[in-house]
């Protein structure tokens, strides 16, 4: 399926609060870890995938669930604010992030409950979403209603890129999962997770599990291609950055789509996916402004 300009892409997923803590002394049992939750920012996979195609030109949907406390900080940490029809506002908080670099507790993840009528509202709507990318949740629940909507969807393209949220799944969702969508994206240490809980030998046996193909990037090594019935193509990283930068993946992702989506080309599309996940690399940031002109001429589609 390709699309123009106009098409627009829906983004299905987890927004979360993200704080970085710079928490330097082990806990105590006189002492308790104390964050600031004022310098949380909005964030996750599904905010990565709006904000990439965003700057790639493409307009982009959230449909996602936040708590009140989220409104405020859309718009006034990032000055853009992506349309968030079909999403919820909980009553509960946001779902949370903390993240301590310093110390032996690499990461905690908050979840607040969804309500059966949240869900419905989600999870409504996805039969007539043209372009639905979904990147992930950790609620099971969600997870359960978007994979009793997926085989309703009236065409269109599915595309499944689970990023962390992945290791959470049962073997029955991954086979569901990749069986229902169009084109699977995955890392290489997820693709290894997949290889493992499904029994298969190599990514192949994965990733080509969809109605198109998957593709696995490769942090410095670039990134895979996989076509059912031809061998795996091997893209190379222009970035010149070594080690895996987080948030390249959903600049992949986002660079891939938009040009696949004009034209339907595999191999067109991975290498807008390099030149976009090159330009993240380089920054070093999570959202980076991505220069859409410059990608397409890296990417010759310009």
């Amino acid at each position: 399926m390709t699309g123009n300009a106009d098409t627009y892409v829906v983004a299905f997923g987890d927004l979360i609060l993200q704080l970085v803590s710079h928490q330097v002394q082990e806990s105590r049992y006189d002492r308790t870890l104390v964050v600031d939750w004022s310098a949380a920012v909005i964030g996750g996979a599904v905010w990565n995938v709006a904000w990439y195609l965003h700057h790639l030109g493409r307009e982009t949907r959230l449909r996602s669930h936040y708590g009140p406390d989220a409104i405020a900080r859309i718009a006034s940490q990032t000055g853009w604010q992506p349309s968030v029809a079909g999403s919820v506002c909980k009553q509960t908080s946001t779902d949370r992030l903390i993240l301590f670099p310093n110390v032996r507790m690499p990461s905690i993840y908050l979840t607040e409950p969804l309500t059966s009528a949240e869900l419905n509202v989600l999870c409504g709507s996805l039969a007539h979403d043209t372009v639905l990318v979904f990147a992930g949740t950790r609620h099971a629940a969600l997870r359960t209603r978007y994979l009793e909507a997926l085989p309703y969807r009236q065409g269109g393209l599915t595309v499944f890129s689970p990023s962390y949220s992945v290791y959470d799944y049962t073997m029955d969702e991954l086979e569901a999962f990749l069986a229902g969508s169009d084109i699977t994206f995955v890392n290489e240490r997820e693709a290894a997770f997949l290889c493992a809980a499904l029994g298969e030998t190599d990514s192949a046996g994965v990733m080509t599990r969809g109605r198109i193909g998957g593709v696995v990037t490769r942090a410095e090594h670039g990134a895979e291609l996989y076509l059912p019935g031809a061998p795996p193509i091997a893209l190379q990283s222009t970035s010149g950055v070594t080690g895996d930068i987080v948030g390249t993946g959903e600049a992949f992702l986002c660079g891939f789509l938009e040009a696949f989506l004009r034209t339907g080309d595999f191999l067109r599309a991975g290498a807008m996916g390099i030149a976009v996940s090159a330009q993240t690399a380089r920054d070093g940031r999570i959202c980076t402004p991505v220069d859409a002109a410059r990608a397409q001429q890296e990417a010759g589609l310009s």
